[in-house]
């Protein structure tokens, strides 16, 4: 705070063609980058649940979705929203990084643009689906929600991996390897899971539970 507020200070009285303007603005875009590590990894230690409430899903990726798409105008958004929705007891803030991580990752899955399908659906699991999974999950009734993206999809290999922490296949300056990890502590912390689904060249399906 104390870099980024006498970096924005100092703009005040440099003008843009100053030789020293695009050195403070440098200032700036690496003291945003780091906040933002530092808010991921801290999400990824702590989980995150911090405020949770009733709140109705739909309106969440809805409203997560129009802020996205306003400045990604290369996707096409398709919803298929379920109108009798439950219910969940979620930190919506926590949810809404969730969403906007899996969009960004959808994003640069498709380097040419593409499509990305928003859906939700009321789901009940019971003993014997649980069964079939390697992780501890309890039957019950949960609210699903699936990214779907057209892109250039993951083989077996990567998809085994893609939860591990720091583990990314960006270059440096386009990934941390932490959005995902950041994902699955939110989404382990709201007693949910995480279903992935991919084939190369056809596009990935993030299913959340």
């Amino acid at each position: 705070m104390g870099i980024q507020g006498n970096t924005s200070v100092m703009l005040l009285d440099i003008e843009p063609d100053h030789s020293l303007y695009e050195n403070l603005r440098s200032i700036q875009r690496c003291v945003k980058s780091g906040a933002n590590l530092t808010r991921q990894l801290l999400g990824f230690a702590r989980g995150g649940k911090y405020v949770v409430k009733p709140t109705h899903i739909n309106e969440v990726i809805d409203h997560t979705a129009n802020i996205f798409g306003r400045s990604r105008k290369d996707i096409s958004f398709h919803r298929r929203y379920n109108k009798n929705i439950w219910m969940v007891n979620v930190d919506v803030g926590q949810i809404e990084q969730v969403l906007l991580n899996l969009y960004v990752n959808a994003w640069q899955a498709m380097p040419n643009g593409g499509d990305l399908y928003l859906e939700t659906d009321n789901i009940r699991l019971d003993k014997a689906y649980i069964d079939t999974k390697p992780f501890s999950v309890k039957p019950g009734r949960y609210v699903k929600i699936s990214v779907t993206d057209t892109g250039i999809g993951m083989d077996k290999k990567i998809q085994q991996r893609i939860f591990d922490p720091f583990f990314t296949t960006k270059s440096v300056d386009k990934g941390t390897g932490l959005g995902l990890s950041m994902i699955y502590g939110i989404i382990k912390q709201h007693q949910g899971f995480i279903d992935v689904s991919s084939t190369l060249g056809q596009g990935t399906t993030f299913s959340l539970y």
